[in-house]
């Protein structure tokens, strides 16, 4: 299962190169449709598994993104910035693009080191570093 913004496929931006890639790797052929029988067709379901497995990872990141996310005014986004006495509407679209850049580099070296799904606490933690600096 797929989670997407309702209407929308989601940006680029908010997804790590792992699920950019999950449309290439669904063109892959299986190991049955080449041929392939047996062992290949384990080795195949195994890596379905794999697939599927980060598939969700990448769901529960893509919500908690979207949540901390300046650009699309998330929940969380709007509580910490009000926490440190930012109003979260007065930030102009360029200075939320840029939070959610340096949030969204934090996201891509977590997932490249394997670190997901990410804590909720730890995207708190890179959004309130993105404040501080982009809004001094």
């Amino acid at each position: 299962m797929t989670l997407r913004p309702i209407g929308a496929a989601p940006p680029d931006y908010l997804l790590s190169p792992e699920a950019r890639a999950i449309p290439e790797a669904a063109e892959t052929p299986r190991a049955s449709e080449s041929g392939l029988q047996g062992a290949g067709e384990t080795e195949a379901g195994r890596l379905e598994v794999i697939r599927m497995t980060r598939q969700v990872l990448e769901g529960v990141d893509f919500m908690t993104r979207l949540s901390y996310s300046a650009i699309y005014g998330g929940p969380d986004f709007k509580r910490i910035a009000s926490n440190l006495g930012i109003d979260p509407m007065a930030l102009d679209s360029s200075t939320r693009q840029s939070i959610d850049a340096n949030v969204h580099q934090q996201f891509l070296r977590a997932t490249e080191s394997g670190d997901t799904p990410t804590r909720e606490s730890t995207a708190e933690k890179w959004l309130k570093e993105a404040l501080s600096i982009l809004t001094k």
